[in-house]
């Protein structure tokens, strides 16, 4: 079986048009299963994701923008109608359940009347729409939705891969799925996206018509039927053979392996495997009242049919071959006691069901099913034949009790007998048509005249069609129907083989004959022909033992089968043996009843019952010996001898039979007696019982209804807490987030050397960062203080208070400068706390350290002085000229050099040139003096024209040029200097 080349998932466009679907189903803990998922499923693989979580109808779901942050695939909230493309992901709301129809995914109403269950819901359409293809995962979650969608998904054909126990924050959906026996892949949440991706490139693609099987490979197949008979005992080659090498094909892709040969070696290895194989070709799927209509007709049909001549005093008898976990079994014991109480029918009912699974017999027989059967089973029926218990539901005493559930293998063990109805559904259509003659055939043998078959939608009983009569050719209902003796098949039917030969007649003649010893030989033959017949009872009065010949004594009852000694003793034994085992247990002394005459096959025995109490030995003790000890027959009156000697003797005998008789009847009367009082005890406790009965049944009303309540409020209680879950989650990725923001905010505060304080709107303070520890002097215990009374190391904190009512009052920003004690200065901004909700919440108060900007103004604020000063001493003035605006500008100074009063002129660049003396006019050719085109220093002379006087002055300047190469501004020195002329 070596594997087919298929082609790779890569994209959406190189895909084929049937494009897997994914069912993902999760509850409590799934969001970080699903985040764990979907990190490491590749975005182009190919697939789409239906994402279905069991949350409350009435919460909000934020998982769509929760899982965007996890995957480069598209996330979206089904619609009323939304068509599937691959390599995206559809998140269901809560509200609704997801139907899967024409890979179309449509929301529906769930029902009102029954627990939602829409992972179940989704799965089974799923399994319907999709068929072999169906893949299903389940994820972390409380409860067990989810559970009999992947028994459905199963029973198509499909796959299903779990979260492991251990890697789950919530166990109960991956340990119901689990417990199913039928998943393929177990792996924490991360690793499943790597074996789905190989799953479907090396599997999804093949054609299941035909499955790949070499010639190399029959060997192989043959090997791997022989490790299952091996391990399990059970053969498999009377399978279809392309079932089974359709699913023992798909275990070798999951395992990732190359060809069978290396599988083959696989089970060798993994004993776990072989479980799992023995499991996938069970095909052990089942559930409550599966294809309603078939129950339906089945009651109106067939049931009439095969009760209509059966005698009131006969049992029902019916076998369900292939019961898998009993839900089959169970459904139909339900379906017969509802149609014998509604006809009054006082028939017992007496169901074999068998399967070749242990461990879903073991299930079967416990009768416990999770919630998910609430889906499946009316809540009429639930009430009436279940009760609550370990989050379940059992089924109940009485409807158990009508099913015996039995480990069998169809093929090779032989079949019950004598039976009304065979329900054998979807079993012969695993197996070749051989195997299902024969079947089919062995079910005609155990049938009674009349009695009914039902068969599976695609079975029928082909070539054993003249045994069995249609009913029903729809719902595949059939009878029996009687054969001439000269057309009756030879039937050969399957008998359990032994391990252990029994002896040949010669063997156990031999060893008889040939004793090992003499005093053997005498042992046995004292013991056989002088030893009295005996058994052992135990405390409840069963024979555990017997010894010698005990048929006189001791028959087997005609209706039941039962070691009761008391049931199989003889009538004239039963009132002695009675009274003599109840006498012998209370005194725990040998009782000894004499000349007993036991009537048995019209012959008359006396004998001596002896009731021994076993307490000398450890392990026998609590049984009783009762022995059998023979005594000859009384001689009758008229065979009197007439010798006087014999004659004597004969009459002593008489009396003393007399005196027994006498001592026995008064014995017996005493019996009567205390018989009487026990009957008089026994009524009045009967009585005392049926009060006690009384009041239990109205307690178990009040239970009932208890218990109803409490089952809703379970459910309220379990959709709160799932809810809750989801909401933790979402809160525990919001406080991330807020960690995330205040770690942001720290740093940046930190950074910024920004000190800030925050206060209520009654000056209180809320919080502050830590520079704003030196500033006021504040420890963590002043939180809720009143910031008025905080001693700070401002030296006019008063001022600071002041501001901060202001602010509280008008809500208008100030700003203001502010020293501490110790020389720093600081910027105050003051400003409302507004909260989203433009509500005012008290003050923002941040210190910004200004004490670096105040030292550099103070000493330029002092180079300046010095400036100015140099200047005056030094009769310097500066001016400036802007050649975009044309205007001039200069210094006081330049107004002391010109003239006396700096208001008797304002600078005019036009018309300074009239001021200077005529003789050096001609240093002003264009008639601008401060126009510079380059670097020049001048020296001119002025005249006042108040005091007439004439001053000697420098003049330097220098013109700045931007990058283009034009002048901006033209500035300068004047200075006067007559006095160094001079």
């Amino acid at each position: 079986m070596t594997h087919k080349k298929s082609k790779l998932i890569l994209s959406a466009d190189s895909v084929d048009p049937a494009f897997p679907i994914v069912g993902i189903g999760a509850s409590a803990g799934g969001l970080d299963a699903l985040e764990r998922f979907f990190s490491h499923m590749p975005a182009d693989s190919g697939m789409a994701f239906v994402v279905i979580v069991h949350l409350a109808p009435n919460h909000k779901s934020h998982l769509s923008e929760l899982l965007k942050n996890y995957t480069a695939m598209p996330v979206q909230e089904m619609k009323a109608q939304t068509s599937i493309e691959p390599n995206q992901i559809y998140i269901a709301v809560p509200q609704k359940e997801v139907l899967l129809k024409d890979r179309k995914l449509y929301l529906v109403d769930p029902k009102a009347s029954s627990l939602r269950l829409p992972i179940d819901f989704f799965f089974t359409s799923l399994a319907k729409a999709e068929k072999s293809q169906a893949i299903c995962v389940i994820l972390s979650g409380a409860g067990s939705d989810g559970t009999r969608g992947l028994k459905a998904i199963k029973d198509a054909g499909g796959v299903a891969l779990v979260q492991s126990l251990e890697s789950a924050q919530h166990k109960a959906m991956s340990k119901s799925a689990i417990a199913t026996g039928l998943v393929d892949i177990v792996l924490p949440a991360e690793k499943l996206p790597e074996k789905l991706v190989y799953y479907v490139q090396h599997w999804f693609f093949q054609d299941e018509s035909s499955p790949a099987l070499l010639d190399s490979d029959r060997g192989q197949l043959e090997r791997v039927f022989a490790l299952l008979r091996n391990h399990t005992g059970h053969d498999f080659s009377g399978y279809k053979k392309n079932t089974i090498i359709r699913r023992i094909e798909r275990r070798v892709t999951l395992h990732q392996l190359h060809n069978l040969a290396d599988y083959v070696g696989f089970l060798q290895e993994n004993t776990e495997e072989m479980v799992f194989l023995f499991k996938e070709l069970l095909i052990g799927v089942t559930s409550f009242f599966r294809e309603p209509e078939i129950f339906a007709a089945l009651k109106k049909q067939l049931l009439p049919a095969v009760l209509k001549d059966k005698a009131k005093d006969t049992p029902i008898r019916v076998w369900v071959p292939g019961c898998s976990t009993g839900e089959e079994a169970y459904s139909l014991a339900i379906l017969i006691k509802e149609y014998l109480n509604e006809h009054q029918c006082p028939h017992k009912v007496q169901i074999f069901a068998t399967d070749i699974d242990p461990l879903a017999i073991e299930k079967a027989r416990c009768g416990l099913y999770s919630e998910g059967i609430t889906a499946e089973i009316s809540p009429e029926r639930l009430k009436s034949f279940f009760t609550i218990e370990n989050n379940g539901f059992r089924v109940s005493q009485e409807i158990r009790e009508m099913i015996v559930f039995a480990v069998q293998d169809l093929i090779k063990d032989p079949p019950f007998s004598k039976l009304d109805l065979v329900s054998c559904r979807n079993l012969l259509i695993y197996l070749v048509s051989d195997i299902q003659q024969q079947i089919l055939t062995m079910f005609h043998y155990t049938l009674v005249k009349n009695g009914g078959l039902v068969l599976g939608n695609s079975e029928s009983v082909g070539k054993v069609s003249p045994l069995f009569e249609v009913v029903d050719p729809k719902m595949k209902f059939f009878r029996r129907k009687e054969q001439p003796y000269h057309r009756r098949q030879i039937l050969n039917l399957p008998m359990r083989a032994y391990t252990q030969e029994a002896k040949t007649p010669k063997e156990k003649c031999s060893k008889q004959t040939q004793p090992s010893s003499w005093q053997a030989y005498i042992e046995d033959y004292v013991l056989e022909n002088y030893s009295p017949s005996c058994v052992i009872v135990d405390q409840d009065q069963h024979i555990v033992y017997f010894h010698g010949k005990t048929g006189k004594y001791l028959e087997p009852p005609s209706k039941n089968t039962t070691l009761n000694i008391l049931d199989m003793s003889r009538e004239d034994l039963k009132i002695p043996l009675s009274s003599s085992l109840r006498k012998a247990r209370a005194s725990q002394q040998t009782v000894r009843v004499e000349s007993l005459q036991i009537g048995a096959n019209s012959e008359l025995n006396t004998i001596n019952l002896i009731i021994h109490p076993i307490v000398k030995s450890e392990s026998l003790h609590g049984n009783m010996l009762v022995i059998f000890e023979k005594q000859p027959l009384p001689i009758s009156k008229s065979k009197r001898p007439k010798d006087p000697l014999l004659r004597a003797s004969f009459d002593e005998q008489v009396q003393q039979l007399e005196q027994e008789l006498s001592t026995t009847q008064t014995y017996l009367q005493t019996i009567i007696d205390e018989s009487e009082i026990i009957t008089e005890e026994l009524q009045s406790s009967n009585e005392e019982l049926q009060s006690a009965n009384e009041e239990l049944q109205s307690t178990n009303e009040e239970l009932e209804t208890s218990q109803e309540e409490l089952d809703t409020s379970q459910e309220e209680l379990r959709s709160v807490n799932e809810e809750l879950t989801a909401l933790n989650t979402q809160l525990e990725s919001k406080v991330q987030e807020l960690i995330t923001s205040n770690n942001d905010m720290s740093n940046l505060l930190s950074n910024t050397d920004i000190a800030t304080l925050f206060l209520d709107n009654q000056l209180r303070i809320k919080r502050f960062t830590s520079g704003v520890e030196q500033i006021l002097n504040l420890i963590p215990g002043d939180i809720g203080r009143p910031f008025t009374q905080i001693v700070s190391n401002l030296k006019n904190d008063e001022s600071l208070a002041a501001d901060a009512t202001a602010v509280v009052n008008t809500l208008v920003f100030k700003e203001v400068e502010i020293q501490t004690t110790d020389g720093k200065w600081f910027v105050v901004r003051i400003r409302p706390y507004r909260t989203f909700e433009d509500y005012i919440d008290g003050l923002v108060i941040t210190f910004v350290d200004m004490t670096e900007q105040k030292q550099s103004e103070l000493s330029v604020r002092e180079t300046g002085q010095s400036l100015e000063n140099a200047q005056r001493i030094g009769m310097i003035g500066s001016w400036e000229w802007d050649w975009q605006s044309q205007s001039l500008s200069w210094s006081d100074e330049m107004y002391r050099i010109h003239w006396q009063n700096a208001a008797d002129y304002t600078p005019d660049a036009q018309s300074y040139v009239h001021f200077v003396q005529p003789e050096d006019q001609r240093l002003f050719p264009s008639g601008n003096i401060w126009k510079l085109e380059r670097l020049k220093s001048l020296e001119y002379r002025i005249l006042d024209p108040k005091t007439k006087a004439v001053k000697q002055v420098f003049f330097k300047g220098e013109t700045l040029f931007d990058k283009e190469n034009r002048a901006l501004r033209s500035i300068g020195i004047l200075q006067d200097i007559s006095e160094y002329k001079k």
